[in-house]
């Protein structure tokens, strides 16, 4: 049912996400695997040799990127997907909110670092603000911990994840590695079948695949 691939002809539908999130949590990573299939890290004072070296490895060292556009294919629908990095720039999403120019927010935390997860938990209260002084409580949020591959330094138990995720309404929740890919396309898939089908796009669905996956 899920494919992610360059499709012909216009989209069907039209979907742009926000994510937020603190800093290094893989916001732009994880944009950039999304849309390209490639792990590429935010800009560091890389040398050549270091460039080389991660190069040869098959990692990206370009700037990173906080716009990426691109299709995948949900429910037989061409589906045109924008992600849009905002950080916790509340005041430009407030703007975005007021034009109504979102179908989803995805909330990011890092699976190895706990003052991320944190931090998640403090912003939450002002998101939700936010999101009824324009008229927008009823957008759909999802919790995704970042970097799952790296299960020697999780300080973000799964379970505690989930649990929060459910104590708080999300949508959905899902674990992803840009590194590995892992999760990735999954995640965006599944959010947006469940966006499509909570507004109507699609009448005839499998119920089983409606809900994001936890995994």
């Amino acid at each position: 049912m899920f494919k992610q691939r360059q499709l012909s002809g216009p989209p069907d539908h039209y979907l742009n996400l926000k994510l937020m999130g603190g800093p290094n949590t893989g916001k732009s990573c994880l944009i950039q695997r999304a849309a390209s299939k490639k792990f590429i890290l935010d800009p560091l004072p890389f040398t050549e040799e270091q460039k080389t070296r991660l190069e040869k490895d098959g990692i990206s060292t370009k700037p990173r990127i906080d716009v990426q556009h691109f299709s995948l294919e949900v429910n037989f629908s061409r589906v045109k997907m924008t992600l849009c990095n905002y950080g916790w720039e509340f005041g430009k999403l407030e703007n975005t909110l007021f034009q109504g120019r979102s179908h989803g927010i995805l909330l990011i935390c890092d699976l190895t670092d706990r003052v991320s997860f944190h931090a998640v938990k403090s912003k939450l209260l002002l998101l939700r603000d936010v999101m009824k002084k324009t008229g927008q409580e009823n957008l759909p949020l999802f919790l995704v911990g970042t970097k799952s591959d790296d299960s020697d330094n999780q300080q973000v138990s799964n379970e505690e994840l989930r649990q929060f995720s459910e104590e708080n309404n999300f949508s959905g929740t899902a674990l992803t590695s840009a590194k590995t890919g892992e999760g990735v396309n999954n995640l965006f898939s599944r959010t947006a079948l469940s966006i499509l089908t909570n507004i109507g796009a699609f009448s005839d669905h499998d119920e089983s695949a409606i809900s994001l996956e936890y995994t």
